[in-house]
């Protein structure tokens, strides 16, 4: 809830959309160190791999919108239910990335201290 008001309100800023991005992110970072007790390396490489994963996942989506599907991605931009309705195979993606990536990380843990202990 905090890292959704904290976009909502570093995207009302009157700042160029690059520059949100940035403050985002070092934003982002203190609150995982300073709330979530994250060390701050571990707090870095997670947002970035999520920013990194979530941008790859959008640029698939636009290729398949509009190569795929000849979709113009001009007339979707403007229009914002419809930007809303064509990004959210991108969002899908990244959900299904995560849990997949979360699922084959924490499997592999649990069973290395399985072992561990046997």
């Amino acid at each position: 809830m905090i890292f959704a008001i904290i976009a909502y309100l570093v995207r009302k800023l009157p700042i160029y959309f690059g520059v949100h991005t940035i403050i985002s992110i070092l934003i982002y970072i203190i609150v995982n160190v300073l709330i979530n007790k994250i060390p701050i390396d571990e707090s870095i490489s997670s947002i970035l791999s999520g920013i990194i994963l979530l941008s790859v996942c959008e640029w698939i989506n636009l290729f398949v919108l509009n190569d795929c599907l000849k979709i113009n991605i001009q007339v979707m931009m403007n229009h914002p239910m419809m930007k809303i309705l064509y990004m959210m195979p991108s969002l899908i993606l990244f959900i299904c990335l995560v849990w997949l990536l979360y699922l084959f990380v924490f499997k592999n843990k649990r069973e290395d201290s399985k072992n561990v202990f046997n």
